[in-house]
């Protein structure tokens, strides 16, 4: 339509004859974004861990163990830490279990290799929604291990390896592999870095216990990943009341949650963390409006007597406002570009993940309809000028 293009081609030839107002609103803009984004990144994250973590799991009827290490290294304390977990064990045979993260120095074929690796106790597999293909029969050996890594690392390491761990002499067998992409539960729910742990650079073992046996401070790698699942038909009081018994009859500390007490809890972090963020969401896009809202206004302004022109010369209202919606939405496409561009790079690979699901969708809706507003009350405003006057102080 020929209309359209003259209206894009006045708004164009604005644009490059004011390149310095055009700049300057574009890096308002881009900083006042910037801002935005880092406040809401951090409310993203405080909500995706919670949903993250939630969706890891098979199913949610267990308590997790979390042993206080305040006691750490006092005489006997990892002692009975270890004599509390035999005690779960015998109290709740294949209910209770427990995992662990480590980096481990293997040796396989003579070459010593380093690779983080998660040690589960068998009847724990299945706590976490990872799905194991199992392509070698374990073996019944008791001196030998078996475990998993992801199929893209079976070219390094293929079904049937064996890897000697470097410091216990112990074996692990690769007996199959699982999917690119799966996840596992933290050591620390809601207090790490991260809500998950992504599997892809691991090996899955079956637990060692040697490094129990060589010493028990290696206890201290399992003090919150320790879970009891529930009895058919068992309520969840009855299983914390009786963990807890347990736990002070072996002389240590700790708490016993629930899935739901552990996401009431974050969710009270989050309500806390939110009187903060409010504040500064508040300062944030109180600034972003004043800064790109006046912004707007100026360019808009100056260009009151071209607009009053096309009106007179049979251009509408609302193509005319379509002008001006149209440059105002170039300038935040590049600022958007630019902010947007600049705090994904200040990310890491996992922080990058939940700024594009959960920041990016909101904010692109909130600019789109702030800028039409923003251009609509600018269009009002200088509409509150008649034409004719407008176009005498042009001198026409």
């Amino acid at each position: 339509d020929m209309r359209i293009r003259f209206l894009i081609q006045k708004a164009a030839e604005y644009v490059f004859r004011r390149k310095g107002n055009f700049l300057l609103t574009t890096l308002v803009i881009a900083t006042a974004l910037y801002m935005l984004c880092d406040v809401f990144q951090m409310s993203a994250k405080s909500t995706y861990y919670i949903y993250e973590t939630e969706h890891v799991f098979t199913d949610t009827d267990f308590v997790n163990v979390n042993i206080l290490m305040t006691e750490q290294g006092s005489n006997g304390y990892d002692e009975n830490v270890g004599r509390f977990l035999n005690r779960l064990k015998e109290q709740y045979g294949e209910r209770a279990g427990k995992f662990m993260l480590l980096p481990v120095n293997y040796i396989q074929e003579g070459t010593e290799k380093r690779a983080d690796t998660l040690y589960v106790d068998e009847n724990l597999f299945d706590l976490c929604r990872v799905s194991f293909t199992e392509e070698k029969t374990r073996t019944d050996d008791t001196d030998m291990l078996y475990g998993y890594v992801c199929q893209e690392k079976l070219g390094e390491f293929p079904v049937g390896t064996i890897l000697e761990n470097a410091n216990l002499g112990t074996k692990t067998r690769i007996v199959g592999y699982f999917e690119k992409g799966e996840k596992w539960a933290e050591n620390l729910l809601f207090h790490s870095s991260d809500a998950v742990v992504c599997l892809d650079d691991y090996i899955v073992s079956v637990m060692d216990d040697a490094y129990f046996e060589s010493s028990p401070l290696f206890y201290s790698n399992i003090y919150n990943s320790v879970y009891v699942r529930t009895a058919q038909g068992e309520q969840m009081g009855d299983l914390k009341f009786a963990v807890k018994a347990l736990a002070k009859e072996c002389g240590i500390k700790c708490y016993v949650n629930t899935m739901e007490d552990l996401v009431a809890a974050q969710r009270q972090e989050n309500a806390e963390l939110w009187k903060a963020i409010g504040i500064m969401l508040s300062f944030a896009i109180f600034v972003a409006m004043l800064g790109v809202g006046t912004a707007f206004l100026s360019d808009v302004f100056c260009w009151q007597k071209e607009l009053a022109i096309m009106h007179v010369c049979g251009i509408s209202r609302f193509e005319l406002f379509w002008v001006i919606a149209f440059e105002n939405l170039l300038k935040a496409i590049l600022g958007v570009g630019a902010a947007f561009g600049l705090f994904a790079h200040s990310l890491d690979q996992a922080d990058q993940m939940i700024f594009v699901q959960r920041v990016v969708p909101g904010v692109l809706v909130g600019v789109v309809v702030f800028i039409i507003c923003a251009s609509g009350i600018a269009f009002r405003a200088i509409w509150r000028k008649k034409v004719m006057t407008i176009i005498g102080e042009a001198r026409l």
